[in-house]
């Protein structure tokens, strides 16, 4: 559970830590001109408070846009109090992952955690948007990460099929 700290809102030490965490470092003026507002607006949501001191939150868009950059998934949210960016980010993540080519016939957008979406999702981002790739790194990078999903996942089921045999009493 996210706990709030000095009268901000549990949104915003939720915000804060998460990208405080993130590896290489970011500063809020990077993060927030990814997603499209100020840096001022996005410390101000990380601080719960606006410029005047006054308690602030995040619209549920902005939240949501926020969580997924930084990897923040929608039970996080939902335990932030914040059920209306949670039901956002998972309907954007579903969208996202029915569309992205990389993961046709791989994942089933529908029935998979939105947790591991983002995740898969984030890998794919983060392979495509490294500026100390060139073109053809990026490239081989993406298909080597989608050829290990898929062995991953092979090997998963296959792990899972004997074991329901080993259970199930059958050969």
């Amino acid at each position: 559970m996210v706990q709030e700290s000095a009268g901000a809102p549990l949104e915003a030490e939720l915000v804060r830590r998460h990208r405080e965490e993130l590896i290489p470092p970011r500063s809020p003026e990077k993060l927030a001109k990814v997603i499209g507002i100020s840096g001022k607006r996005w410390r101000d949501i990380e601080r719960g408070l606006d410029a005047n001191g006054r308690p602030t939150q995040a619209r549920a868009q902005t939240l949501a846009d926020i969580a997924k950059v930084l990897g923040i998934g929608p039970e996080q949210l939902e335990e932030a109090g914040r059920a209306d960016a949670a039901r956002i980010l998972s309907a954007v993540t579903r969208d996202r992952a029915e569309t992205e080519p990389a993961l046709a016939g791989i994942v089933q957008p529908e029935a998979t955690p939105v947790a591991l979406l983002q995740q898969i999702l984030q890998v794919l981002d983060e392979i495509r948007t490294d500026d100390r790739l060139s073109a053809g790194q990026r490239r081989q990078l993406e298909e080597a990460f989608v050829t290990g999903l898929q062995r991953d996942v092979q090997n998963l089921q296959d792990q899972f099929r004997t074991m329901i045999r080993v259970v199930g009493g059958g050969a």
